[in-house]
């Protein structure tokens, strides 16, 4: 504070003396806090300012939220100028709010695509900012390593962070799957039986590239191609391989067989005889088959039901399936005389003994008996003459001994 006093003089004339007091105030003293930074966890900057001049106001130059306070808060990077005023005397600091907002780059990709063979993938992310961490979703198996293992398809997101400024980049990598399996149908070429003695077992995709890989008895052809050879009835496994994906297919074809019999008769329709020197031979069944004949004496078409004969002896038909070729035989005999068999006999004394014959149609016997048995007691050794006359009208004979020994006596 000062004080003057002063006296007007004019042409020597002196005026009466006047004091004046003048005080000179102080600029308020003013402290400002250290320049923040914007980042991307801090999104706002706090400006603050003390002054311990009484009095003091304060202006903010651009305002913030308080622009006369002595603190205020900005949301962006810049030059901030504070103007603090105390009667009338000013002060004037300015504070620089910087930014580090700079994004962390970053980039992933898939390993493989996930298939039936391989069942996870490995998620591969990078960044060339330094320190960054990282941060997979869904996780995998390590879902804050810069790599991860996945075992279902979709989308990941990785996502780096930098610790400096926490700003955060986000890429999305897609994990794609293919799991097709074969689309396959089968099918037997036909039926085993005695002609056909193997058949084909197929198996058929449209789906390629594919393996293919059979089992079971009978395969005669090799077993890593789409259709092979058999020669048994049965079940057959196939399995066809997506070989791009490992995906597999199994299945059955089954194969069945078919060598049942046909039936086969044989009879003598019409006989030779003695005065007859042909027979008509009958054969059976009467549908479903083909007919062959053999045999010396055959006369006329063979491959017929009916064949006629002009020899005695043994014919044979063979009847073949037409459904599945198997065959079956029946023999037939033709005889012109019969042949006889009978028995004999030894007898004590006083005993008697049965007689039987057959092989003929009729039987006229020595002792004038008719008929295929009769019992006799003769009391001496004797023999019998049998004759058997057959359907066809010959006739033939053999004898019966009946030896007869005496009873011993004392």
């Amino acid at each position: 504070i000062a004080v003057i006093t002063a006296t007007p003089t004019f042409s020597g004339c002196t005026g009466p003396a006047k004091t004046f007091t003048i005080t000179v105030n102080p600029y308020p003293n003013l402290s400002v806090a250290a320049n923040p930074t914007i980042t991307c966890t801090s999104t706002t900057a706090v400006l603050s300012s003390t002054s311990t001049t009484s009095g003091t106001t304060f202006s903010w130059s651009p305002g913030g939220s308080t622009p006369t306070g002595s603190t205020t808060t900005v949301s962006s990077g810049g030059t901030y100028t504070l103007n603090a005023t105390s009667a009338g005397c000013v002060t004037t600091s300015v504070v620089t709010v910087s930014t580090n907002t700079t994004q962390p780059n970053v980039s992933a990709n898939v390993t493989s695509t996930l298939t039936c063979s391989s069942n996870t993938t490995t998620l591969n992310g990078s960044s060339s900012t330094s320190g960054v961490t990282y941060s997979w979703s869904p996780g995998g198996s390590t879902p804050t390593n810069s790599t991860t293992v996945v075992n279902a398809s979709g989308n990941y997101t990785l996502t780096t962070t930098d610790p400096t400024n926490g700003c955060k980049t986000s890429t999305v990598v897609s994990v794609s799957q293919n799991t097709t399996t074969p689309v396959v149908s089968s099918a037997s070429s036909g039926v085993l039986n005695c002609t056909l003695t193997s058949v084909n077992a197929s198996a058929s995709t449209t789906t390629t590239p594919v393996s293919y890989t059979w089992s079971g008895s009978g395969i005669t052809s090799p077993t890593n191609i789409s259709t092979v050879t058999v020669n048994q009835p049965g079940t057959y496994n196939y399995t066809v391989t997506n070989t791009s994906n490992g995906c597999v297919t199994t299945g059955t074809q089954a194969v069945t067989q078919n060598t049942t019999q046909p039936a086969a008769t044989a009879s003598l329709a019409t006989a030779i005889t003695c005065t007859n020197t042909s027979a008509t031979l009958s054969g059976g069944p009467a549908s479903g088959v083909t007919y062959s004949w053999s045999g010396t004496g055959l006369s006329g078409a063979t491959n017929l039901a009916i064949a006629t004969v002009t020899n005695t002896g043994s014919y044979t038909l063979t009847t073949t399936s037409t459904v599945n070729g198997c065959t079956n035989t029946a023999t037939v005999t033709v005889n012109t005389v019969p042949t006889l068999t009978v028995n004999s006999a030894a007898v004590c004394s006083g005993q008697s003994a049965t007689l039987n014959v057959s092989g003929a149609n009729t039987y006229t016997w020595s002792n004038g008996v008719n008929g295929t048995t009769q019992t006799v007691s003769p009391t001496t050794s004797t023999v019998y003459i049998v004759t058997g006359t057959g359907l066809n009208g010959c006739t033939s004979s053999t004898t019966s001994s009946v030896t007869v020994t005496a009873t011993p006596t004392i």
